[in-house]
């Protein structure tokens, strides 16, 4: 299990998925709802919420896992990613909200 860390502080665990198999909606989604954690996604070109029951908060992160976007993906949408985003994370609605990480925040992650 690894631990999203920001200024020091853990934001939530993350469920990393590397695999095109495992990266699948289906599978994504009902992880995020299950552990009301983040997922992490390496390389993907498009992110989509169709036929989701809820919205998804998405980070976009470059390749040192600075912060190039922030946005709450709504249900029923499509979102090609930036090129420079080298990783992405999803997680379920407001798991980020108390933590206000925004455009050039650093983030990290860590082992148990």
């Amino acid at each position: 299990m690894a631990w999203l860390i920001y200024e020091g502080q853990v934001v939530a665990s993350v469920d990393s998925r590397y695999s095109v198999k495992s990266r699948s909606f289906q599978s994504c989604h009902k992880k995020l709802i299950a552990v009301r954690g983040v997922l992490l996604i390496k390389h993907t070109a498009v992110i989509h919420n169709l036929g989701a029951p809820a919205a998804v908060d998405v980070v976009l992160l470059d390749k040192d896992f600075v912060v190039i976007k922030e946005m709450l993906l709504e249900k029923n949408r499509i979102l090609l990613i930036n090129r420079a985003a080298k990783y992405i994370l999803l997680a379920s609605p407001k798991t980020l909200a108390n933590y206000p990480i925004g455009k050039g925040d650093s983030l990290r992650l860590t082992d148990d």
